[in-house]
């Protein structure tokens, strides 16, 4: 993942990796990030008032073209960010906003919308507010509240129940074990090419992960 850093209003910093550096406008109406985009890439935006504490804001851009972000910056200090993503299976902006780049089951653009979690980062799946042992942000996709959903109870019959799918970021209503003449296999792979995910049935196949949700062997 790359990441482009620059304050608002006052200096940009330098583009990387042959990429155009943002450009950063102000006005009384408030403030604009603009830039353009490199073929591949999916573009996160994130700001903060202090360089420590970062929020993302509830979009994201893909690929080629001129791109433009306007937000409210009234305080003395504010800074932005743009964080990239190079993925070689994203092809449309859509495709960016469903896929899952930290592999905690959860697509890019609810964190952003929904939850305000970080999509690159695994551990940040919207808290657990209801001590359940269960991700928010997951608890929130899938079932659509934080009530529902029973750690212990098995969704699909697969043998796997809820509290093991979160932890795999896997769907608790897919039956990974029961594939279907229609359903193709598909599988996922983190940002270092590591597979992380199946996300289709596979029959006959034991999966050995380790403590981060990574597949290390397969029987």
């Amino acid at each position: 993942m790359k990441k482009i850093l620059l304050p608002l209003v006052f200096l940009i910093s330098a583009s990387i990796a042959g990429e155009a550096p943002p450009n950063v406008t102000h006005s009384t109406s408030g403030c604009t990030m603009s830039w353009d985009g490199v073929a591949g890439s999916s573009y996160f935006l994130l700001g903060s008032a202090d360089l420590i504490n970062w929020s993302y804001f509830s979009d994201m851009k893909y690929g080629t073209g001129s791109y433009s972000y306007g937000f409210t910056c009234n305080t003395d200090k504010f800074f932005v960010r743009l964080a990239c993503v190079d993925a070689p299976w994203i092809t449309t902006l859509q495709e960016a906003k469903d896929a899952d780049f930290d592999s905690d089951g959860i697509p890019n653009i609810f964190e952003l919308e929904d939850v305000g979690s970080d999509p690159l980062d695994k551990e940040s799946a919207g808290g657990d507010s209801d001590s359940d042992g269960l991700n928010d942000g997951w608890e929130l996709y899938y079932f659509g509240d934080l009530n529902t959903a029973d750690p212990t109870v098995i969704e699909s019959g697969d043998g796997l129940n809820n509290k093991e799918k979160n932890d795999l970021g896997l769907d608790p209503n897919k039956n990974y074990t029961a594939p279907t003449t229609t359903e193709k296999s598909s599988y996922s792979y983190d940002l270092t090419g590591r597979l992380t995910i199946v996300t289709a049935p596979v029959t006959g196949v034991v999966f050995t992960m380790d403590s981060e949700g990574n597949i290390l062997t397969a029987q």
